[in-house]
């Protein structure tokens, strides 16, 4: 295992022994980079924990300025004499978790080059989400030590035996974490990150075995060939490699008089292979991975103000929206205190994926100011989630002055409906927290059937956020029943979702035997939220069944993934 940042490393048998970094790596990372991105600057490269400065020298040329980090003053002295080619480098001594040197939201694209498993995860994160620019982009990317021999196949078990053994002597350094997270080759990484607001996580790996337990919610992307590393191979240049490994380094300076376990290694795998020659050309391969997100700030965090000039049209948009959409005079906030905790706590528990649900605060923000513009008094949702938006709705209703509990009926203003008992549990104790318990009830069970059975009642809006497929049949039971007041609005969420774009342009029910136009959406986001090309369909045919209904007229607005809001013509 490598220690780049190690104060004690031999800075010269590293940079003559590690593998090289393929050169189209840092081309395929700007390549991501620019990928979708409304603001795809190349100004700024940041590599942490840069050792001497290999992988600080492939992105160079690939941006006007590359900062290489590194805690080892040796290593970084190394860095500087191998650059002397690339003016444009700069190397600082820094802990990765501490990169007090780089200003707020300035880089465009950081690096951790093999070194992620030396770093403190979570503080590791929290930094690049200071440093990294609105749409910035991480790359963690590395490789373990358990080689595949192509000629001596036998050797792989032997690689892999001494490797378990360098790891041992790793452990007995308090770095167990460490190992296992390259033995898992940075997993860890990915799962941290689909907890946190970073978008179109990719994680490429090779070859597709070294994985025994794969992430059920995020299975890697397989690569046919290397897209890390290449490493001209002899046994020589091998036993170099092995006497960086950490471990190996400090049982050697703890232990002058014992053989190198490096030493040892080769000769067992050149006995194995039946090898004489220190010189001999091997075709080795290591297991490998890259996982590229990029980090969207988006306008419900906050940025100080003087960094907005970083900001892409889009995001001053949504900043600029969300402040001016906040009266500062108003008794009770249009953002309830409570929410960015519920936030938290749903991607914490649910994943970054399920987390989506929630309606933002932005969407909750414009769901208050329909409860003052219609003068609401009664709410019926359909899909609980972890209870954003009913918060979101009370909050509304006790600043327009309706009083919580029961009513003459046992009724409260608010009665959300939802399948799932684990959700509604969450929920309830998220409303005892935002002090609104005492305006929402809900409903656990077939939504479908729960709804029919408020027939009689009377609501001032009707939110359907639940089921996709399920729409239709929610907006007619509201329909029939006579169940939206006059002047009432139903709300129907997520009528613009990715899975729906692919048929745009296509009017009328669809079946099977249509196919949608080949437009992508996020597909890390379309795994972990269940969308599908039926669910698609399913939503377009609810759109063109409530575009052409009698009854009523619809407006979708293009905000989130699409908000229909449908008022009946009788009403």
């Amino acid at each position: 295992m490598a220690t780049p940042s190690h104060p004690q490393y031999e800075a010269a048998n590293y940079q003559a022994c590690r593998p090289r970094y393929k050169a189209s790596l840092a081309d395929a990372i700007v390549a991501y980079h620019q990928q979708d991105n409304p603001q795809p600057a190349t100004d700024l490269g940041v590599d942490v924990a840069t050792g001497t400065g290999i992988f600080a020298r492939r992105l160079a040329a690939r941006f006007t300025k590359v900062i290489g980090t590194d805690i080892s003053a040796s290593m970084l002295e190394a860095a500087r004499a191998a650059s002397s080619e690339h003016p444009n480098i700069e190397y600082i001594e820094a802990a990765s978790e501490h990169l007090a040197a780089i200003n707020d939201h300035s880089v465009d694209v950081l690096t951790a080059a093999t070194s992620a498993h030396w770093f403190d995860p979570e503080k590791f994160i929290s930094e690049v989400q200071r440093v990294l620019k609105p749409n910035g982009t991480l790359a963690i990317i590395g490789y373990n030590g358990f080689l595949h021999f192509v000629d001596y196949p036998l050797c792989d078990k032997v690689s892999v035996s001494h490797c378990i053994g360098f790891n041992k002597l790793m452990s007995d350094l308090g770095q167990d974490a460490g190992y296992k997270m390259v033995a898992n080759v940075y997993q860890t990484y990915h799962q941290l990150l689909a907890r946190a607001k970073w978008t179109g996580i990719q994680r490429r790996i090779y070859p597709g075995t070294i994985e025994d337990e794969p992430l059920p919610d995020a299975p890697p992307i397989v690569s046919p060939e290397p897209v890390v590393v290449e490493f001209e191979a002899t046994w020589r240049k091998l036993r170099g490699f092995y006497q960086t490994a950490s471990g190996v380094v400090k049982y050697v300076q703890s232990h002058p008089n014992e053989e190198n376990p490096a030493d040892v290694a080769v000769r067992d795998l050149m006995a194995t292979a039946g090898a004489t020659d220190l010189d001999e050309k091997l075709r080795v391969q290591f297991g490998e991975s890259m996982s590229l997100p990029s980090y969207y700030t988006s306008s419900e965090t906050t940025i100080p103000v003087d960094q907005l000039k970083d900001a892409s049209p889009e995001h001053l948009r949504l900043y600029y929206a969300a402040q001016v959409s906040v009266n500062p005079n108003l008794s009770t906030p249009s953002i309830p205190a409570s929410i960015p905790k519920l936030y938290t706590d749903t991607q914490n528990t649910e994943g970054k994926h399920m987390a989506l649900m929630a309606v933002s605060e932005y969407q909750g923000m414009l769901q208050n100011f329909f409860v003052g513009l219609l003068n609401a008094k009664r709410i019926v949702e359909v899909g609980t989630f972890t209870g954003a938006s009913a918060i979101f709705f009370a909050n509304a209703l006790k600043r327009n002055g309706v009083a919580g509990g029961p009513d003459a009926n046992g009724n409260k203003p608010i009665i959300s409906l939802d399948i799932s008992e684990k959700f509604a549990d969450i929920a309830r104790k998220n409303f005892v927290a935002a002090g609104v318990d005492d305006y929402i009830d809900v409903i656990v069970g077939d939504a479908r059937e729960n709804l029919a059975s408020l027939a009689g009642q009377t609501f001032d809006i009707a939110f359907i956020d639940a089921d996709k497929p399920s729409y239709e049949a929610y907006y007619n039971t509201v329909v029939e029943n006579k169940m939206l007041a006059k002047g009432g609005l139903i709300i129907a969420d997520n009528t613009a979702f990715d899975c729906v774009t692919p048929f745009i342009g296509t009017q009328g029910p669809i079946g099977d035997d249509v196919a949608p136009l080949k437009v992508s959406f996020p597909t890390e986001m379309a795994i972990g939220l269940g969308l599908s090309e039926a669910i698609g369909r399913a939503l377009h045919n609810f759109n063109e069944y409530v575009r052409k209904d009698p009854r009523s007229e619809v407006l979708m607005l293009p905000l989130f993934t699409g908000i229909s809001l449908i008022r009946l013509l009788d009403a």
